[in-house]
């Protein structure tokens, strides 16, 4: 075989491999970060899932965010702790098929940055 196809394998492996990496650590979709900005969802007993009309609890960790900034929403959502501070809420979400057309939460937030820019996020979760 001639060098330079073997070389083109190589960086074909290797653009191959980093692709996957790349995959496998979006694969949790429960975290947002732009920038130095990060906020993780985690949903109780560690689940990955919500059920459908059943009460479940959210911890909201943010990192380099100003909570009074931050905007949640998401159909059947409350907060049952603001922000402490550890920068941690608890909400609790209870999914109702009457208000979500299929089987995905869609939970968005928004803030206002210190430069006063603003993003929105949409975490979506599934519910079975």
């Amino acid at each position: 075989m001639n060098n330079n196809l073997i070389t083109k394998y190589k960086f074909l492996l290797i653009f191959a491999l980093f692709v996957l990496s790349c995959n496998t650590l979006k694969k949790n979709n429960l975290i947002f970060q732009k920038e130095n900005q990060k906020i993780i969802l985690e949903l109780e007993n560690g689940r990955t899932h919500l059920k459908w009309d059943e009460k479940t609890k959210l911890k909201l960790k943010t990192e380099n965010i100003d909570n009074r900034r931050l905007s949640i929403s998401a159909p059947g959502l409350r907060f049952l702790e603001r922000a402490n501070e550890k920068n941690e809420s608890i909400l609790e979400i209870t999914p109702e098929r009457e208000y979500i057309k299929n089987d995905t939460l869609n939970l968005f937030v928004s803030c206002r940055d210190l430069k006063d820019s603003i993003w929105i996020h949409k975490f979506k979760i599934l519910i079975k």
